[in-house]
């Protein structure tokens, strides 16, 4: 004889419970009892939704994405961001605790009420928007986990975060003679007025503010003014490594920033550079003399240069734009 108990597991913790078999017969003189000790386990988490969500590259962005209760009941529910997937047993980080930890997704809300529905009304659960930053310190896609947790009980969803570096992060300006171009027949080889000196800065400003801003998310005021003395030297930005790996950071995000010089591969859509890689110093306040030649058959209405790093972490565009050289 086979006795089928269905199992529904709303916490990840183990569940016991009691199952008692009455038997008797028509006289009732012998009444027969079975007791059963039942130990109810977690086998596999799955998330309930998979969401994706896009940022830009070393800017801050709110995002949002969809969640809903698995449950019956309304209930409030606590979040917990984690940066692995969650296996048993779950690990509750503490996110308000601070920390040297830079993390590309953090929490606006840190609970949240789900609306419940119960079957008999028939209808869907609804969603509810939960609100969330993202800033994106390096071009990879990464996954985050978003754990809730309640009375009524657990689940999680998984979210995709993908940057987009299709925005330019400055303007440049440079002079040339005049504005249109008079066309030449120098060729690929043109070194006439059509060629034109940018000046690149060294240093990525944008990229270094947007660390410091993920830091605040989790630093204390006293910690940001040691990352701010760590950031400059070299054997700093080794420390500053050191302690970012020990808070939670994953490191692939930001190991690209911390390195002293970058080595950058260098194209253009609109325009020729004339030279193919430049390795920038990108903790300086150097400068790197970029000459690029506008082509001869130009249409294009739009310029901008791309510095491709070698490790393909960093992308930064640079917007340019042509100005006469008798122009105040």
């Amino acid at each position: 004889m086979h006795l089928n108990v269905k199992y529904t597991a709303n916490f990840v913790e183990k569940e016991s419970a009691i199952l008692l078999i009455h038997g008797y017969n028509k006289t009732r003189i012998f009444d027969t009892y079975i007791v059963f000790l039942l130990h109810g386990y977690v086998g596999s988490l799955y998330p309930t939704r998979k969401c994706k969500v896009t940022g830009p590259l070393y800017r801050p962005n709110k995002v949002d994405i969809l969640v809903a209760s698995p449950f019956l009941v309304t209930a409030l529910y606590k979040l917990y961001l984690m940066d692995e997937e969650p296996t048993i047993p779950i690990r509750y980080d503490d996110n308000s605790r601070l920390r040297f930890c830079v993390k590309r997704l953090c929490l606006i809300d840190k609970e949240i009420t789900l609306v419940g529905m119960p079957k008999e009304t028939g209808q869907e659960i609804p969603d509810h928007k939960l609100h969330l930053q993202i800033m994106c310190l390096s071009t990879q896609i990464s996954n985050s986990w978003i754990w809730f947790r309640s009375e009524a009980g657990e689940f999680y969803v998984r979210v995709t975060t993908q940057p987009r570096w299709d925005l330019a992060i400055d303007t440049l300006q440079t002079k040339v003679q005049a504005w249109p171009l008079d066309p030449c027949s120098c060729g690929e080889a043109c070194e006439c007025y059509r060629t034109t000196v940018l000046m690149i800065p060294h240093r990525n400003e944008l990229m270094l503010k947007s660390l410091r801003y993920a830091l605040v998310e989790n630093a204390s005021e006293v910690m940001i003014q040691v990352y701010d003395q760590l950031i400059e030297t070299a054997t700093g930005k080794i420390i500053l490594s050191m302690l970012l790996e020990e808070g939670g950071t994953n490191l692939s995000e930001v190991q690209h920033i911390l390195r002293s010089d970058t080595t950058y591969r260098i194209t253009s859509r609109a325009l020729h550079p004339r030279l193919e890689r430049a390795t920038l110093a990108q903790h300086t306040g150097a400068l790197l003399a970029l000459p690029v030649t506008i082509p001869a058959q130009d249409k294009a209405e739009k310029y901008s240069v791309t510095f491709t790093s070698e490790c393909g972490m960093d992308i930064r565009t640079y917007r340019v734009l042509f100005i006469e050289s008798y122009s105040e």
